[in-house]
């Protein structure tokens, strides 16, 4: 017999007797090598292994043999040589034996095993499990452990004791929203924000009681800095400018350059006429001039678009009216060169005879310096907004579902035009991208309660246009309710990203009584986007001025009782002072409403 197969021998014969225990003795053949009147099993003495080579290692009783059959392997070293579900002993492989939890040795169907130390309490459980949150025991690293799925009581599903600020509502918690802002809608000590509690909440309070100018119901009193005596930062007051008359029943008004001489002017339409009133250097508006839009029976214009959609260079105005039996009706009136500045010879098309008409834009998207018209009409269960191609051609009409109260034709991304469309019914805001066959497409549902009027501009500062809403529950709070008995109206701002799909609801924040119109612009030249709203209910037009969070946190609310009904407003430069003007309806005495700014 050779030296190196004596050696293997004694090998494999040394591994195995120090692999077994007196848990493990049938295992092991019955009895263990080596011990006082036993005999080694397994291990064949050198004449037995040299007179046969080709035999193989066997234990006590020789089943071995049927490990070694099913593992494929005829002798072994180690464990990892048998496979799955084997190990091997005395030089063999065969079945793994059951394994005993709490033998301190990690075998097979057990997670851990550290023996006398399994615990339910520790790491490893007395079932050989590791233990985890939520099997009812208090282990390492966990302050509490209940064994349920509920977070509100006394220990999080977490493992955790609850505490204000884990963004957890957990008694006597009125609110908790995790974040460590005390002028949101929960206070940093996890108490719901109120009226004198030392911060402005800026969804619903303008200022604090002990504030300059503020009243017990944190509400400024006019103003919020304007004529308090104090050159606040920022700081700009809007004086009433001259008023002039205006059309009868004011529905829409657009502030542009009509006549060429580099004074803006006001374009105004209201029950059956067009009026335009003139501008001068000194920012004030001439007495109007008046025409009537075309069409028969009793025509209610519903909304006005200016644009040059003839493309001769000139400004043209397409009208949207409805006659007495509610059928949409449109009018172009061609840009002039003589005085009125539109044609009153245009013709009147029915543009639906079942139909009324809600909404009207006029954009250029194909760069040929002609605006399509996108007029959108609707019946109780269907809506729709019809494209006009830019110097005429037949419409391409989309189907938009019902409900549709109102909406903005702007450019949320570099390479396409977007719809965005209210439904207050439904309580969302859809966008549309506009196809290069002026189809449109819906791209996503933004839920928002109430919501009115939007109006699209960058205020959150990252060079990608936003969506702000306003949002007017005009069943419960009509025009002419006593605002005592209406609630606050809200403003809301949809975010975007790079895509139009990326749009998200992230703050809401409170105005006035019937927020009707929406506008945006810096009104206190700071370079940044405020939002200026028109409250048909309250009578008031606030000021939210954006802080670069935007937080809105300071406020400027003017009175204006006796505002038209709509409450149609637009900003704009009328005097030239290089601050944004306010002009708006008024409908008790009939005329315009100018407020100067001297930001």
């Amino acid at each position: 017999m050779s030296t190196r197969r004596i050696f293997d021998s004694v090998s494999t014969w040394l591994m195995a007797s120090m692999s077994c225990t007196a848990a493990f003795t049938s295992a092991c053949g019955g009895n263990y090598p080596g011990t006082d009147g036993e005999e080694s099993e397994g291990i064949e003495d050198s004449e037995g292994i040299e007179d046969n080579e080709d035999s193989t290692t066997t234990q006590g009783s020789g089943e071995s043999g049927e490990a070694a059959e099913s593992t494929g392997s005829t002798s072994c070293l180690a464990d990892d040589e048998c496979g799955s579900g084997n190990v091997c002993r005395l030089g063999a492989c065969e079945p793994a034996p059951e394994g005993r939890c709490g033998n301190g040795v990690l075998e097979i169907g057990e997670e851990c095993d550290f023996g006398s130390n399994n615990a339910n309490e520790g790491y490893c459980t007395p079932r050989c499990t590791i233990q985890v949150c939520g099997d009812g025991f208090v282990g390492p690293g966990e302050a509490c452990d209940d064994d349920n799925d509920d977070d509100d009581d006394a220990c999080t599903n977490q493992c955790t004791s609850p505490s204000c600020g884990d963004g957890v509502v957990q008694l006597p918690e009125a609110c908790d929203d995790g974040n460590s802002i005390d002028t949101d809608e929960c206070v940093n000590t996890c108490v719901l924000p109120s009226c004198g509690d030392g911060f402005v909440q800026r969804r619903s309070e303008e200022c604090e009681p002990g504030d300059d100018g503020c009243l017990m119901d944190c509400r400024f009193e006019v103003s919020p800095y304007c004529g308090n005596t104090r050159n606040d930062p920022g700081e700009f007051c809007l004086q009433h400018g001259k008023d002039e008359p205006t059309v009868f029943g004011l529905v829409d008004m657009h502030v542009l350059d009509v006549d060429g001489d580099d004074n803006l002017d006001m374009v105004s339409v209201g029950l059956n006429r067009l009026m335009i009133n003139y501008g001068n250097d000194l920012g004030e508006l001439s007495s109007p001039t008046a025409m009537f839009i075309p069409g028969a029976g009793a025509p209610v214009v519903a909304a006005l678009a200016l644009a040059d959609i003839d493309g001769d260079g000139l400004t043209d105005a397409y009208t949207l009216r409805n006659d007495g039996e509610n059928q949409a009706w449109g009018a172009l009136l061609s840009g002039q060169n003589t005085m009125p500045e539109f044609s009153d010879d245009g013709e009147a098309v029915k543009l639906d005879d079942q139909k009324r008409g809600i909404d009207l834009a006029a954009v250029e998207l194909t760069g040929d310096e002609r605006a399509e018209v996108f007029v959108a009409v609707a019946d109780a269960t269907t809506g729709s907004i019809s494209v006009y191609p830019g110097g005429g051609g037949a419409s391409v009409n989309s189907s938009v579902g019902p409900g549709l109260a109102s909406f903005e034709v702007a450019k949320l991304t570099d390479a396409d035009h977007h719809v965005i469309a209210t439904y207050p019914e439904s309580n969302k805001v859809t966008v549309f991208t506009v196809q290069p066959n002026l189809e449109l497409e819906k791209v996503v549902d933004i839920e928002v309660l109430n919501p009115h009027r939007v109006v699209v501009g960058d205020v959150t500062g990252d060079d990608i246009p936003d969506i702000v809403v306003s949002q007017w529950n005009q069943v419960g709070c009509p025009q002419g309710t006593d605002p005592a008995n209406c609630a606050n109206g809200a403003v809301s701002l949809i975010a975007t990203d790079s895509q139009p799909n990326g749009l998200e609801l992230v703050e809401e924040w409170r105005v006035g009584a019937g927020p009707s119109d929406i506008q945006m612009g810096d009104m206190n030249n700071d370079e940044r986007l405020d939002v200026v709203v028109c409250n048909a209910v309250s009578e008031t037009i606030e000021i939210l001025e954006n802080d670069d969070g935007p937080e809105f946190a300071r406020r400027r609310t003017l009175n204006v009782a006796g505002i038209d009904a709509t409450c149609v407003m637009r900003l704009a430069d009328f005097n030239k002072d290089g601050a944004l003007d306010i002009v708006t309806g008024h409908a008790a005495t009939k005329t315009i409403h100018l407020l100067l700014s001297d930001a």
